[in-house]
């Protein structure tokens, strides 16, 4: 071969190489932005949330987890477990799940026996949390739902009757 179809070769080879669709770091899962969680229960948490999602792809296969895993593990941990105390009721139960999945999680990756089904579980208590704090129920704002009794039109208590007399008001007492 001839000097010049070697480096040519040569300089493909590298390309190929190092434009590989193979990533470096494993896809996580999809994240959402702190922007997602504005009108929900859960904005002040976002940024741990979002550092959860972060971190899960970084666990590796099991066995030892690097030390800067450790942290973040521990400080996404640290800042949900103190929101978590005082959220509301609709969003607590999924954030005190995903809090004892982050403290397994660090427990075994302290102890080098970190093992992928733990990451398995964080993730579902993960994606239970986030959907909980990104639900319509989760918004800070309360929801109001209202049935009419069939009795009542649209145009409520005080609209005409049919026999052109108005309808007399709902009793505020209740029938029993």
């Amino acid at each position: 071969m001839r000097p010049r179809s070697c480096t040519a070769l040569l300089g493909l080879l590298l390309l190929v190489g190092c434009t590989s669709s193979t990533p470096d770091d494993p896809a996580g899962p999809p994240m959402p932005a702190p922007a997602d969680f504005a009108q929900g229960a859960c904005a002040s948490v976002a940024t741990d949330l979002i550092g959860v999602g972060a971190v899960l792809p970084r666990l590796g296969e099991g066995g030892v987890v690097e030390q800067a895993v450790k942290d973040e593990l521990k400080a996404v941990q640290d800042g949900i477990f103190f929101f978590a105390e005082t959220a509301p009721a609709q969003v607590k139960p999924e954030l005190d799940i995903l809090v004892g999945s982050l403290g397994s999680v660090r427990i075994r990756a302290d102890g080098n026996t970190y093992e992928t089904s733990l990451g398995d579980v964080l993730k579902t208590s993960y994606d239970a949390a986030v959907g909980a704090c990104m639900a319509p129920a989760a918004s800070t704002a309360p929801v109001i739902e209202v049935t009419l009794p069939p009795d009542l039109t649209s145009a409520g208590p005080s609209a005409p009757a049919p026999g052109g007399t108005r309808a007399p008001a709902p009793s505020a007492t209740p029938s029993g």
